[in-house]
C-alpha cells in the first residue's frame, strides 16, 4: 500500500482525491491504510471535489473507461481520471 501512496503523491501535480471501488471499498478500515499514508506522507487526499481522481481497486476486479493513466501493483490498480 505505501508504493500506491507513493505513486499517488509523485503523480499528483495538485488536489486529488481517492476513490476506492470494488471490493476494496467494501470496508471502510481497507481504505483508510491508503489515506492516512497519503497524508503521513505529506500530501494528503482533498475531502472536497478535486479535479484529478485516483481510483483504486484489485487487480483484475474491473476496468475504467476515459482513464489517463494506469499503473498496476502487486495487489491494486490504480487509475488516474480528470473531471
Amino acid at each position: 500500500m505505501r508504493k500506491v501512496a507513493e505513486y499517488v503523491i509523485a503523480d499528483a501535480r495538485g488536489a486529488y482525491n481517492l476513490v476506492p471501488v470494488g471490493s476494496y471499498a467494501e470496508f471502510p478500515s481497507n481504505q483508510l491504510s491508503l489515506f492516512y499514508l497519503t497524508d503521513y506522507l505529506g500530501k494528503p487526499a482533498q475531502k472536497n471535489k478535486a479535479k484529478t481522481v485516483y481510483i483504486i481497486y484489485y487487480n483484475e476486479e474491473r476496468t475504467i473507461d476515459k482513464a489517463i493513466g494506469e499503473k498496476k501493483f502487486s495487489y491494486f490498480t490504480v487509475v488516474k481520471k480528470e473531471r
